[in-house]
């Protein structure tokens, strides 16, 4: 369905169209009747940015062309599915509610949530370091930096105790045909091991740097060929080194180096041990040792995000270019280009040694948006990096284009805090620029946001919305999210989860209640141009 900005009598219901927008079409959508979202195959949204014109696919005057499994929903249809979802919130017959992921107490005004693997890095985030790593990322990137640590220093071991010896004590004629850099490429490793100055250089060594040893005609970078024939005795023990590093490790290992400690004027011994404890219990939970890693479910989240993204491409295709031309129908129709997976970059710096992507490699149904990083504290990195689909039309950037498989209320939250946020951002900065190629791909052309300001649109495709009933169960686990950064309620939770069970933390109701009423403001915010 294409969501529209509101015009009066713009927009003339139908069989394709939603009744006029409150609780009961919204009931409607939600139970699956005929005029129901669940009913249709694709949902298309466009959401007005700030100062954006309102006659994007429907003129003032002039219906609205219905495309077939498709309906017309506006901010004020978002903005009436998130009251449901506020009212789903002191419902009590919810899908989590009734196969008890939640459970609600003698106090209406909280509940029990199970936490289960999802949560499991948030909690253990919050026993290590008691929220003195504020962000998600910087732990993130910590994992991936414990990761790296891990396999370097079993690698090395292995390299400088097993490899570095027999290699050593190899005929120098064979050494040099079959081997030739082997050992000074090892004694270059020992070296930035063991000089402080290097120490950066050392943290980026990977497994891939020591099996790019083995080079010279016969092996070419591939260390374990060269260990299976020249020293076929090592190879389980190559084999044990090379391996990745378990998530079980990985946390294990953060434990044991991360955990901070209090003051010492509020150095407590029974609550750090309570704590050291609970640490332990959840490790044991979520990352048993004979765990085995599911990475099935990611695969086919990640399938199903392509997939929808090429729905959304087919769809500008075959119903938005023809309804640009309807609107030119008496004049010649403007060249109609739609571009997909279009980066934000920064311009290299004249002291960087960043090398920016050239707009020719990436084809002539693509595009790069050019920004200066430090400019109106725009950084690609802080909003978004990509856009799933831009529209030119002629000489103008007509509206860009987001593909969701499913509207909830966690990605309306994303959408308006990204990628809104970073489009408005790019229309502010004097050095944004959309660069793409022509048709024929010999000549590329720049269109810069700021002549664009007033005239572009957000889209948002996707094939349903979610119930909201679900979404309110979403929103409770977002609130018990927030409740884990508490240490103390969390070791709480932790210590009463007896052998098997699940640990269940208390949530204030009206922490959730906070989140949906601060989402709804924020699309009604922008509902009104603000």
């Amino acid at each position: 369905m294409p969501m529209v900005p509101e015009l009066d009598g713009a927009v003339t219901p139908d069989s394709h169209c939603l009744p006029d927008t409150g609780h009961q079409a919204r009931r409607a959508a939600a139970a699956g009747s005929s005029c129901g979202l669940t009913t249709l195959s694709k949902l298309v949204m466009i959401m007005s940015l700030r100062q954006a014109a309102s006659s994007f696919l429907c003129p003032p005057g002039r219906p609205a062309r219905q495309l077939p499994n498709t309906a017309v929903l506006n901010l004020d249809n978002l903005i009436d599915y998130l009251a449901e979802v506020e009212d789903e919130l002191h419902n009590s017959a919810t899908p989590a509610v009734r196969f008890q992921h939640c459970v609600i107490l003698d106090d209406p005004g909280s509940y029990l949530k199970s936490l289960g693997l999802v949560f499991a890095k948030p909690i253990i985030r919050t026993l290590i370091y008691n929220n003195n790593t504020a962000s998600r990322s910087a732990f993130d990137q910590r994992q991936r930096q414990a990761r790296l640590d891990l396999e370097r220093t079993r690698m090395f071991k292995f390299a400088m105790g097993e490899l570095r010896p027999r290699a050593s004590e190899l005929d120098r004629d064979m050494l040099n045909e079959y081997a030739p850099n082997l050992l000074r490429q090892l004694d270059d490793i020992e070296r930035l091991s063991e000089d402080p100055e290097l120490r950066s250089a050392w943290q980026k060594v990977t497994l891939t740097n020591f099996s790019r040893c083995a080079t010279g005609r016969h092996y070419k970078g591939r260390l374990s060929d060269l260990i299976e024939d020249l020293f076929p005795d090592l190879a389980e023990k190559y084999a044990i080194s090379s391996r990745s590093v378990s998530e079980r490790e990985v946390i294990l290992h953060l434990a044991e180096v991360d955990l901070v400690e209090e003051d010492d004027s509020n150095f407590d011994s029974e609550f750090t041990q309570r704590r050291r404890n609970a640490l332990r219990k959840c490790i044991d939970i979520f990352y048993p040792p004979d765990a085995v890693a599911d990475t099935a479910s990611s695969n086919e989240s990640r399938q199903s995000g392509h997939r929808c993204e090429q729905s959304c491409l087919e769809y500008l295709c075959n119903h938005y270019i023809n309804e640009v031309r309807d609107r030119n129908s008496n004049e010649q129709s403007p060249v109609v280009r739609i571009l997909r997976n279009v980066h934000v970059v920064n311009r290299r710096s004249p002291t960087s040694k960043y090398i920016p992507p050239k707009v020719k490699r990436r084809g002539a149904n693509s595009g790069i948006v050019w920004v200066n990083g430090e400019n109106y504290g725009f950084s690609r990195h802080r909003k978004c990096s990509e856009f799933d689909a831009v529209v030119v039309v002629g000489d103008r950037i007509d509206s860009i284009w987001e593909a969701k498989k499913t509207v909830t209320p966690s990605a309306t939250h994303d959408i308006l805090t990204k990628k809104v946020e970073a489009i408005e951002s790019l229309q502010l900065d004097p050095s944004a620029e959309l660069q793409f190629q022509d048709d024929e791909g010999k000549t590329t052309r720049k269109i810069p946001f700021q002549s664009q300001i007033g005239k572009l649109q957000l889209g948002v495709y996707t094939e349903e919305i979610q119930k909201a009933a679900n979404s309110a169960d979403s929103i409770r686990s977002i609130a018990a999210s927030h409740a884990i950064a508490d240490i103390e309620k969390t070791i709480a939770a932790v210590e009463r989860a007896g052998g098997g069970e699940k640990i269940q933390i208390e949530v204030q109701l009206d922490s959730a209640l906070e989140i949906i009423q601060n989402l709804r403001q924020k699309v009604e915010s922008k509902r009104r141009g603000n």
